[in-house]
């Protein structure tokens, strides 16, 4: 009896997707070439954009297949990242290209992973890695208890963590359903794959990973069916060395966000101010204020944005600010309409924006608009 499939591919908007920015070490006044973008050293996003010492790395989605392509952070020139003389990157025989959904990509120490889920027949998810310069492509693992494209991915201390929705049989033998997201490991030292919590059997709970600190990872998990920015959002840290995985704080929905550095962005309900907290010394601190009526917060791992919606009839429109953390200032003196202006991710030396549609980096201290464009 053939078995019918309901496939659910959740992307998890309220946990933030940036790119993870290098910080300083202790004890270093300047930023050393080694010390950037490694896992080792921070909790990095697997997203669809990442970020190397030289450049953006991404994936240009056109027809079946789906190029990565490599932006200069200098020159902000944008070409696909193949190195044959004629190759239309139509086809797998190109470096760069891989049939099937492509994405969460990672950029750490010279190398730049990232995941593909193949329709063939079955579904099934793989790993893959490429040296920075597009060339020594090859497939690291099949995924045994993972099919369909993650929720969300990270890569901290050589593991790829993966927020995957699982599928459980029918009472009835009739066929799979989709069931709660299952948190899967894969060690790439090890080579070992290992499920640190069952979707199954975590009925009625929505989880993905959210960041890592130490020799550890945090999950953040709301409930399953449910939406809305009052509900409790709860926050696991699951320890490598014990296999421990404990609650270690209880916040609002709208405050989910990347943990770096053990830090949560909280804001104070009734009062325009956001906190930050630390998960392991439990100090709080106000980082920001504001005056505006705001109707959304979103607290990122570099940055905040501000939505506020404008109704105009039946129609709505909404529009953004976004407060630069290090920089202490925000980006645009106006409110933007997110229908011409969208912040995708921070950036080492900017802000990756689409414009009127057109990706650009946009250079906070100057104020300076460089247009990304493509190389043929």
């Amino acid at each position: 009896m053939m078995k019918k499939r309901k496939l659910i591919v959740v992307f998890f908007l309220l946990v933030c997707l940036t790119l993870t920015a290098c910080g300083k070490d202790e004890g270093t006044k300047e930023k050393t070439e080694k010390d950037r973008f490694q896992d080792e050293q921070e909790y990095l996003v697997m997203a669809n954009l990442t970020e190397s010492n030289n450049g953006i790395y991404g994936v240009k989605w056109e027809g079946e297949y789906t190029p990565i392509f490599f932006v200069d952070k200098n020159t902000g020139k944008k070409t696909v990242l193949c190195q044959k003389v004629n190759c239309k990157h139509d086809s797998e025989k190109c470096p760069a290209v891989e049939k099937g959904t492509v994405g969460c990509m990672a950029y750490s120490d010279g190398m730049v992973y990232f995941i593909v889920q193949k329709e063939e027949e079955d579904l099934k998810l793989e790993l893959y890695s490429m040296k920075e310069d597009g060339s020594g492509k090859k497939k690291l693992h099949t995924f045994e208890n993972a099919q369909v494209f993650p929720n969300q991915a990270g890569l901290y201390k050589g593991k790829v963590i993966l927020s995957v929705q699982t599928q459980k049989e029918l009472e009835d033998g009739s066929g799979l359903t989709t069931a709660e997201p299952s948190i899967v490991l894969y060690d790439l030292k090890t080579k070992k794959e290992t499920i640190l919590l069952n979707g199954a059997e975590n009925e009625g709970k929505y989880t993905v990973p959210c960041g890592g600190s130490g020799n550890a990872i945090y999950l953040a998990q709301v409930p399953w069916e449910e939406s809305g920015h009052n509900l409790e959002c709860d926050y696991l840290r699951y320890d490598f060395k014990t296999g421990n995985l404990d609650k270690v704080y209880t916040a609002k929905v709208c405050d989910m966000q990347i943990i770096k550095n053990d830090i949560l962005y909280l804001q104070s309900e009734g009062k325009k101010q956001l906190e930050n907290y630390n998960i392991k010394t439990q100090e709080k601190k106000v980082v920001l204020k504001w005056k505006d009526d705001i109707d959304e917060v979103w607290a990122r791992e570099d940055h905040v944005e501000f939505r506020k919606n404008v109704k105009n009839g039946d129609k709505k429109k909404i529009y953004g600010n976004w407060y630069d953390f290090e920089e202490k200032k925000y980006l645009f003196d106006e409110y933007q309409d997110l229908d011409k202006v969208s912040v995708k991710d921070k950036t080492e030396n900017g802000y990756w924006i689409y414009k009127e549609g057109e990706p650009y980096f946009y250079h906070l201290k100057d104020k300076n608009w460089q247009k990304i464009e493509e190389i043929k």
